[in-house]
């Protein structure tokens, strides 16, 4: 049994890393649109102006990209954040593996929550907490600690081979 607990004091760096996890896709997508409508906007003033319609089609849907994500990254994730921590300034929680079954406790308010080793679709080690995505699209982050990460490096490894 590996014990830890969340502080409210650290609520902003949890939104952080939470929020930066979600929007590493959606950015990486706004980045190619944006480099396609620079391209077509280039060839549209150069040479074509047909390609100058594609060049700001790219343009629209990479603004759109951006502001849908970072609006739905910044929502859900201080819903979350916030739902954690109502009524409490630190949270105990307790995480161990019996058998393939992961089990977290929330000491604080007395539940539990378990989910088995073939659930685990992704771990991410971030800089201050490890994000554990399942496949029933719920994720779960722990702040990272030496023992919480030898606990999870063994999902990360098996997902890499």
């Amino acid at each position: 049994m590996i014990p830890y607990e969340l502080r409210q004091e650290n609520e902003q760096i949890y939104a952080k890393e939470m929020r930066w996890y979600t929007l590493k896709k959606a950015l990486i997508i706004s980045t190619c649109a944006l480099l396609l409508s620079v391209y077509f906007l280039l060839v549209g003033y150069i040479d074509d102006t047909e390609a100058l319609r594609y060049g700001y089609e790219w343009l629209c849907i990479a603004i759109a990209v951006t502001i849908v994500a970072i609006l739905r990254s910044y929502v859900t994730t201080k819903k979350m954040i916030t739902e954690i921590f109502v009524g409490f300034e630190v949270l105990h929680y307790s995480v161990e593996q019996i058998g393939s079954v992961c089990l977290v406790k929330n000491v604080t308010k007395n539940k539990d929550f378990s989910f088995l080793q073939n659930e685990v679709k992704k771990v991410s080690f971030l800089n201050n907490i490890i994000v554990v995505k399942l496949t029933k699209r719920r994720i779960i982050f722990f702040p990272k600690i030496d023992s919480i990460e030898m606990l999870f490096e063994p999902f990360n490894k098996k997902r890499k081979n």
